[in-house]
């Protein structure tokens, strides 16, 4: 009973600091997305969706590290060719502290992460528009 009782404690404790590290990085991560003078909606727990020149980026965190990155297209229009896809897979030597990818839905993105022992505003900001300034290469290479 007493092994119950401790493990039952050592739940709810866990449970608890967990939610506390979430609103602990959820909070870090909204204060660098101000301080990126960006505007933004918070999508859930740890997911926003900012605003920039080149459409809406998405922005993930997890305990360790956080993601930001564009769906640059739908999997119907990311190329099927043997040249199309070596054409986007050269992206990734082209493109520094990024990567050109598909996700889950066959849909083509464009993004990066940092851990957060490296996550500073300086290297939020950096992260943001080197993004923002490979957008059209990542694009360009699928249009016709």
């Amino acid at each position: 009973m007493f092994f119950i009782a401790s493990l039952t404690v050592l739940l709810v404790c866990s449970a608890s600091a967990q939610a506390t590290r979430n609103t602990d990085v959820s909070n870090r991560i909204e204060l660098l997305i101000k301080g990126a003078g960006r505007t933004y909606v918070a999508t859930g727990t740890g997911t926003w969706v900012i605003d920039t020149p080149k459409g809406k980026m998405l922005v993930a965190a997890a305990d360790t590290f956080v993601v930001a990155g564009f769906i640059i297209a739908p999997k119907t229009a990311v190329p099927k060719t043997e040249t199309g896809l070596l054409k986007l897979l050269s992206l990734n030597h082209s493109i520094d502290f990024a990567k050109v990818g598909t996700d889950d839905d066959g849909d083509l993105f464009l993004r990066s992460e940092l851990p957060f022992k490296l996550l500073d505003q300086a290297a939020f900001n950096e992260m943001l528009t080197n993004l923002i300034n490979n957008f059209d290469m990542v694009k360009n290479a699928i249009t016709p």
